[in-house]
């Protein structure tokens, strides 16, 4: 009878085992889903602020007051989201959040500049002038760290070094 019992208790605790571990399993990979959707989201946003130099340069001519609202408008919602990730980034990875800082900082001291350079120029006036150089490559290596650190955070052997962050040119 204690045989029996025994198995039995087998029979019932291999498949709780089994559920636990799909169970796990599942919210681990649930969990990864979020950080990754996050992480392209923090992406997106520093992209969203590099476009800027264009939507400034491109505004419209015929209410300059309005356009001026808008874009800076805009731009706030922008900063908002840089804002957010930033703050959501330190609660996730101390590594992933210094070099997201760095891309941020990057992006704003690099497409900022391209920024005001942007508003101190007349706005284009027509279809010739909508085609321009902008050099945003000063924030390449920011970018490349950021995303070697997000590659690292979500590797299944995260001591593994996927990608090297690349060195800036002082750091030789």
């Amino acid at each position: 009878m204690n045989d029996a019992l025994q198995v039995l208790a087998w029979l019932v605790a291999i498949p709780a085992v089994g559920s636990l571990v799909v169970l796990a399993a599942t919210r681990a990979g649930e969990a990864k889903a979020r950080r990754r959707e996050m992480f392209a989201r923090a992406f997106a946003a520093c992209q969203a602020y590099r476009e800027f130099p264009y939507v400034v340069r491109r505004r419209g001519t015929s209410d300059p007051e309005a356009e001026r609202l808008r874009i800076s408008g805009e731009l706030r919602q922008v900063q908002q989201e840089l804002a957010f990730c930033v703050g959501w980034m330190t609660t996730e990875s101390k590594a992933v959040s210094e070099a997201y800082r760095e891309f941020v900082d990057s992006v704003r001291a690099v497409a900022g500049g391209e920024i005001r350079k942007a508003w101190e120029s007349e706005p284009t006036g027509s279809d010739r002038d909508m085609s321009m150089i902008v050099d945003l490559s000063g924030i390449k290596i920011a970018e490349d760290s950021y995303l070697a650190a997000v590659r690292r955070h979500l590797s299944f052997i995260r001591w593994r070094n996927l990608a090297p962050v690349a060195k800036k040119a002082d750091d030789s």
